[in-house]
């Protein structure tokens, strides 16, 4: 976007450590676009508090906030609870990110519509927990599969986009 690079890129969390600005010219809006070292994640970084703190400052001056957060965080998770669920337990693995743990409750809500609605259709339940964990180590796959080698790359995300579109509800005639 902003026709130069200037951030270092690795898929090692806490590489970027600095909030680099520059402004930026996009579809005739001019911005100023702030990249902030990560803010969430346990780190055993000396440096991290100070990176959390400059990325908290760029927010409150800023008028839009998108964060990139990684969605296999929110899978890997929903996995680990769906495992323990195998063994009788119950336990409920939770991302230490809010976002990836919006996502991990997200899939949930899904898995959780599904199941209602299989029952309705059939008059019992019919998927398994073993058959839901199934889908999502196969989601995993796909995300190792499918990634760019970076955390929070999009390349999983718009895999999923170009081979999954979303569906188009349909017309109702009046």
């Amino acid at each position: 976007m902003t026709g130069s690079r200037r951030a270092i890129v690795n898929p090692m969390a806490g590489t970027t450590r600095d909030s680099l600005s520059r402004p930026v010219e996009w579809r005739g809006v001019s911005f100023q676009l702030f990249d902030t070292g990560g803010l969430y994640g346990a780190s055993l970084d000396p440096l991290h508090e100070l990176v959390v703190k400059q990325g908290q400052r760029a927010i409150v001056g800023a008028d839009l906030v998108v964060f990139v957060c990684d969605a296999r965080e929110g899978l890997e998770s929903l996995i680990k609870t769906y495992r323990t669920l195998e063994s009788g337990l119950i336990y409920e693995t939770r991302p230490p990110n809010p976002y990836a743990a919006e996502i991990q409750e997200a899939l949930k809500q899904t898995v959780d519509e599904l199941r209602k609605r299989l029952a309705e259709n059939s008059g019992m339940q019919t998927l398994r927990d073993a058959d839901v964990l199934g889908a999502l180590v196969f989601l995993q796959r796909l995300e190792l599969q499918h990634n760019n080698g970076r955390r929070r790359g999009r390349a999983f995300v718009d895999f999923l986009r170009a081979y999954f579109p979303a569906q188009t509800q349909p017309a109702v005639a009046s």
